[in-house]
């Protein structure tokens, strides 16, 4: 039941009873936190899983590899439903918005992408000059703040996709 390398990320279900993780062995695994006890095994990915995040309404789960995949699988059964993105690069991070009807993800490649969960398609794209290691989206899902591989920090609108601030962490 345990991975057999990193673990990379992890993320808790809606209802708090489960969480889903992504290793860099290459697999998600889902656990019941009630029985402690595992649910599923994803290994739809071909690179390491270096982000995880539940659906809204928990039954499906979103990961991102070292390969550039983003898969959509179900939390259950850990079967693939669709994949949703295949870039050339690293994806280091997903986030929700909107009630999870669309999801950003970031990594190594110069832009942060929005997909429409539903239709699969990339909608808006926000472009940044680096990549792109880490993203949080605002409780109220208007801004999204970026970490790049520079130590920039930049929050932008989300609506518009205008720099709102941005600045350099220093040591």
């Amino acid at each position: 039941t345990n991975h057999s390398n990193w673990v990379n990320d992890l993320a808790w279900s809606s209802d708090g009873n489960r969480i889903v993780t992504g290793s860099k062995d290459n697999t998600a695994k889902v656990f019941d936190l009630t029985t402690n006890s595992r649910i599923s095994t994803y290994t739809g990915h071909d690179g390491g899983i270096y982000s995880v995040i539940f659906d809204k309404t928990s039954e499906h789960v979103l990961s991102a590899c070292s390969k550039g995949k983003v898969l959509y699988w179900r939390a259950e059964s850990g079967k693939t439903v669709k994949e949703l993105a295949n870039q050339r690069e690293s994806i280091y991070h997903i986030a929700a918005l909107d009630s999870a009807e669309h999801f950003i993800f970031s990594g190594a490649m110069p832009s942060i992408e929005m997909i429409d969960l539903q239709s699969g398609k990339i909608g808006k794209e926000f472009i940044s000059k680096c990549n792109n290691l880490s993203l949080a989206v605002s409780n109220d899902t208007r801004q999204l703040l970026t970490g790049d591989s520079q130590g920039r920090l930049r929050l932008v609108d989300i609506e518009s996709g205008e720099l709102i601030t941005g600045f350099t962490v220093t040591p």
